[in-house]
């Protein structure tokens, strides 16, 4: 595409589409200053998007590309034609003729579509923002989100992001005094449904007493998992957690195997962690210092018909 770009785009730019359709259709819509390319394979009713970005209002040109498959050394013809110019005052497309795009109708729980979540973190003086954006392709908008931490010259705010594109997992440690303060573990996702922000948290409360810290959080295949390690005198896990966002609920489910008191003898340690679609699978060690004995336990939790169900052998 030609014409003035911003430096940062809605959504990274993808190598390009591969095919082997011998024919399709390829769709250019502007709103504003937001232009997005779909591409629709030959006799399906339903576009993708290629990229979407910001684009000065005035005056474009737009280019289109084909390339075979690289080293193929095969020549490559191709034509375009049937170019349509629509407005938005249209009459609502007919099956296939023109039009506008229109909002799609999504069954809950029916699809998934993947989405590009961006998120960032901003700072003002003391005080930090977590803020994200996203297209939706539905309402053909951008959608913004943001979360605000206030500060103080008492207190401050660190924040550690993980993204996986539809998911956006943060811990926000709160410091007051550096005596008590707040770990938050967030995530956030975009229902494309219901055209909203969905959030969840878990909060700890910090002192010298509870030393709690947050270990690998990690977010994959849609589901976000961390575990809490009580730090003193030498790390002791407590707390496995995992949480997904449930499509046919429109809610997060988030649930956690509990491994005993860390004050004790026996503590576990937890490795190993496997992220599959719709289950975690993890190692948990009972380590004793005072028999001097590791035993190993192989622990999976899996998300079905709306709940998580934990088992180990």
């Amino acid at each position: 595409m030609g014409g003035s770009m911003f430096p940062d785009p809605i959504i990274e730019p993808i190598p390009g589409v591969s095919t082997e359709d011998m024919a399709g259709t390829l769709r250019f819509k502007r709103s504003g200053d937001l232009i997005t390319a779909y591409y629709r394979s030959y006799g399906e009713t339903t576009y993708h998007i290629i990229y979407s970005g910001l684009f000065d209002t005035g005056d474009i040109s737009i280019g289109m590309v084909l390339q075979n498959q690289p080293f193929s050394h095969s020549a490559l013809d191709a034509s375009f034609d049937n170019l349509r110019i629509i407005t938005e005052n249209w009459p609502p497309p007919t099956p296939g003729g023109g039009g506008p795009l229109v909002p799609i109708d999504i069954p809950p729980g029916s699809v998934h579509i993947p989405l590009e979540i961006k998120a960032w973190i901003e700072s003002s003086g003391f005080t930090k923002s977590v803020r994200y954006q996203v297209y939706d392709p539905v309402r053909g908008l951008l959608k913004r989100h943001s979360t605000v931490y206030l500060g103080g010259e008492s207190n401050y705010t660190d924040i550690y992001l993980s993204n996986n594109g539809d998911i956006v997992a943060s811990v926000v440690s709160h410091y007051v005094f550096d005596l008590l303060f707040t770990r938050d573990v967030c995530y956030v996702t975009y229902d494309l449904v219901e055209g909203s922000w969905k959030e969840g948290k878990e909060t700890y409360v910090i002192n010298a007493s509870w030393p709690w810290n947050i270990h690998n959080l990690t977010v994959k295949n849609g589901i976000v998992v961390w575990f809490d390690v009580y730090e003193t005198p030498s790390p002791k896990g407590k707390n496995v957690w995992y949480a997904t966002y449930d499509d046919t609920s429109h809610n997060w489910k988030t649930a956690h195997n509990y491994f005993g008191d860390p004050s004790s003898s026996q503590y576990y340690s937890f490795s190993d962690f496997n992220i599959g679609t719709n289950q975690v699978k993890w190692i948990a060690t009972l380590r004793d210092d005072f028999l001097k004995r590791n035993d190993t336990q192989v622990w999976s939790a899996i998300f079905k018909n709306g709940n998580w169900k934990s088992s180990f052998r």
